[in-house]
């Protein structure tokens, strides 16, 4: 009987502590981490998780536009679910646009290692780490960033997509992209391939193929345009030494341009 009383007292004390969390998180309480989790550090979630999977925030985002711009036509990229519950008045002024026509980038998901450094004009928060946020293209702040890229990168390779890397990051840009970003089916989907300079330094799953895999969308979040240009960033490449990396662009398993180079840091 006492032990029994005692896992009742545990598990409520549990649920009573989640709740407590939960409450605290409001209205974003599908971040919610136990507390296993480190969630003191600040923005040491945004750097692991994907935060608000399901982009729930973004109607946050959506009300923050239409209050700083009550009078205008607002034209948004990506397209987002929550347009259909606003009022009917604030959904006539929001627009679906391609991305190197939008006036705003709403996040679509957290990419990790992208959001501390990137010049957001709202971002919505939760534990202290960024959760979503909007970037304007035509911000002095925003079109300084990505200058600084182009001015302070190292260049590892050219091809399709010019390979640069900063920060530990790999950021790909490509003159005059925007005929990419018209077509539907681009599909513009790459593939990058690490090769550690010591085999152990694989997780296990990778051991066989004797690199690490990343697939990543070119014409998702993020990719932002400037004077015709595109430019995605990667998150920050793996801590452990590296020998060689290899990337590129495939389509249905065709690849259709690649490049391999040296890391460097």
């Amino acid at each position: 009987m006492a032990q029994r009383t005692l896992a009742y007292g545990v598990a409520s004390a549990g649920l009573i502590t989640t709740l407590t969390a939960m409450a605290a998180l409001r209205p974003h309480q599908q971040v919610y981490f136990n507390a296993l989790v480190d969630t003191k550090t600040p923005g040491a979630l945004a750097k692991r998780y994907d935060m608000d999977y399901w982009h729930i925030a973004q109607r946050q985002l959506l009300e923050y536009l239409l209050a700083r711009y009550p009078d205008d036509a607002l034209r948004i990229h990506p397209k987002t679910r929550h347009t259909p519950i606003l009022p009917q008045n604030d959904r006539k002024r929001i627009a679906q646009a391609p991305p190197h026509k939008a006036d705003f980038y709403l996040s679509m998901s957290l990419n990790r290692g992208n959001v501390a450094e990137t010049p957001a004009i709202h971002s919505v928060r939760a534990y202290d780490s960024v959760i979503a946020y909007i970037l304007d293209p035509g911000s002095r702040a925003y079109r300084d960033y990505y200058r600084a890229i182009e001015t302070n990168a190292t260049l590892l390779a050219r091809a399709d997509f010019d390979i640069y890397i900063l920060d530990g990051a790999l950021i790909y840009i490509k003159e005059n992209c925007a005929p990419l970003f018209t077509n539907p089916n681009a599909n513009i989907k790459a593939f990058l391939h690490i090769f550690p300079a010591d085999p152990a330094d694989l997780p296990a799953a990778r051991r066989d193929s004797g690199f690490e895999n990343w697939d990543f969308w070119l014409d998702g979040e993020p990719v932002f345009f400037l004077d015709g240009k595109c430019i995605h960033r990667q998150p920050p490449l793996p801590s452990y030494p590296i020998a060689r990396i290899r990337t590129g662009q495939h389509v249905k398993d065709e690849i259709i341009w690649s490049a391999e180079f040296p890391a460097a840091r």
